[in-house]
């Protein structure tokens, strides 16, 4: 029984063509990040990223030549991680709705407010110390 195999070695060309794409897709992310695209950046630097690590996955490591097992394997995690993404962004996306109905449901007094609302940020009136602090620790 013989147990040869064959290493397949990756022509040079192919890790040449692998660092001239990433080092573009680089520049692309770069300048992607420098212009304010709103909502719309989030997707076009995962997009940018996405098209790296296929470049990576299937040259560098050479998937592009594995057997086809390790290409369905690869191909099913990917499928889960996406899904994975579609739950978080379709639960991410719906929250606002929630929290409104909830505020409209429960009349929740937290006394916790955001920095806009009465915190002491931008307050000229706020000097570093309340007046309860002052009064406590000059009786001292």
């Amino acid at each position: 029984m013989s147990d040869k195999h064959e290493h397949f070695v990756i022509p040079l060309k192919y890790y040449v063509f692998t660092l001239i794409a990433l080092l573009i897709l680089t520049v692309i992310t770069v300048a992607v990040a420098q212009v304010d695209l709103g909502w719309l950046n989030i997707y076009v630097a995962m997009f940018v990223a996405m098209i790296k690590a296929t470049f990576v996955i299937f040259f560098f490591m050479g998937v592009r030549w594995d057997e086809s097992f390790n290409k369905i394997a690869l191909f099913g995690c990917l499928l889960f991680v996406l899904i994975f993404f579609v739950i978080v962004i379709a639960d991410v996306s719906t929250r606002g709705g929630v929290y409104s109905s909830e505020s409209e449901m429960f009349d929740i007094q937290s006394p916790v407010r955001p920095i806009g609302e009465g915190g002491h940020h931008g307050d000229s009136s706020y000097h570093g110390e309340s007046d309860s602090h002052k009064s406590s620790s000059s009786s001292h």
